[in-house]
């Protein structure tokens, strides 16, 4: 039996049938969502993932079950819940304390 090298240009045109991204629409959507992200969000999840998993099994169990009750939320709650957290980080600090204070009485 003998093997013979590729040529560069045949080395592109060549399929791995056993690859799961062989092709576009075969690489998982969270694969292809993670390659569309920009850079910056992909360092900011990258360090999320980092500081979950040096959190203690129990801490981890809690983050897990807050994202389970999160999911049982209709989706329009979440949207809504989302849009509000969204304006609380536009708030300045000052803003964000005069509210704080409004509802501690």
């Amino acid at each position: 039996m003998k093997f013979y090298a590729k040529r560069p240009d045949d080395r592109e045109k060549s399929v791995n049938p056993f690859s799961p991204f062989s092709g576009p629409s075969k690489a998982a959507p969270q694969y292809r969502e993670w390659q569309s992200l920009p850079p910056q969000e992909k360092d900011v999840l990258r360090r999320r993932l980092e500081e979950y998993r040096s959190l203690p099994p129990q801490q981890q169990q809690l983050y897990r079950q807050r994202w389970q009750q999160w999911q049982q939320i209709p989706l329009e709650e979440r949207r809504r819940v989302e849009f509000d957290l969204q304006r609380w980080n536009e708030l300045s600090p000052e803003q964000r304390e005069a509210i704080r204070r409004l509802f501690q009485r």
